[in-house]
């Protein structure tokens, strides 16, 4: 559209502009899309390095602030410190997608928004539990949520849930929905065995 605009004798210089914001839109549509089909394409497993959980989790919700902000969304993260060994950019992209979905549910509501992320450590495990006042899960997709592809978001690609369930069975764990969680919206449990 772009090279069409300036082969013309007179060029709408805000078309051009109009066709630049598009391009660019698209190209974090394409980039978020990467990023998330990357578990599934044969990447090398993340290093492990020592990291004080609670601590990264902050800085991935330091990441949001504006989003948050935005739609009015409180957060409760823990004043614990757990050391763990992890690799970073998968725990980050872990709780980018729980962050991400929890964002858009809150949206749809009028009620109190909040997010609420714990951590509970047991002997040889350590757990997150990630819960938010949002709408919640329906029942009848309780299971259907953690299928590749299948979203009831209209601009869902179906592949956040996927991907955090790839990560964590990385390092012997479990993701799952919890029936009863902390707020009355949707509440996920993931808890790692390995490299922990």
């Amino acid at each position: 559209m772009i090279m069409k605009e300036v082969g013309k004798v007179e060029i709408d210089r805000e078309s051009i502009k109009g066709s630049i914001e598009n391009i660019k839109e698209e190209k974090k549509v394409l980039a978020q899309l990467f990023k998330r089909l990357e578990p599934f394409g044969g990447r090398k497993k993340g290093r492990p390095v020592d990291i004080i959980l609670e601590d990264a989790i902050s800085n991935v919700f330091g990441l949001y602030k504006t989003e948050l902000q935005h739609f009015d969304v409180s957060i409760i993260l823990p004043d614990s410190k757990n050391l763990v060994r992890i690799d970073d950019g998968e725990l980050q992209l872990i709780l980018v997608n729980l962050i991400q979905n929890s964002l858009y549910w809150l949206s749809t509501i009028n009620t109190e928004r909040i997010i609420k992320v714990e951590v509970i450590r047991h002997k040889e495990e350590l757990s997150i539990v990630f819960s938010d006042s949002g709408p919640g899960i329906k029942e009848e997709h309780n299971t259907l949520i953690f299928e590749p592809y299948f979203s009831t978001r209209p601009d869902g690609i179906g592949l956040g849930l996927t991907i955090v369930g790839e990560l964590v069975t990385e390092y012997d764990g479990e993701f799952y929905l919890m029936d009863n969680g902390p707020l009355d919206g949707a509440t996920f449990k993931i808890t790692f065995r390995h490299r922990i």
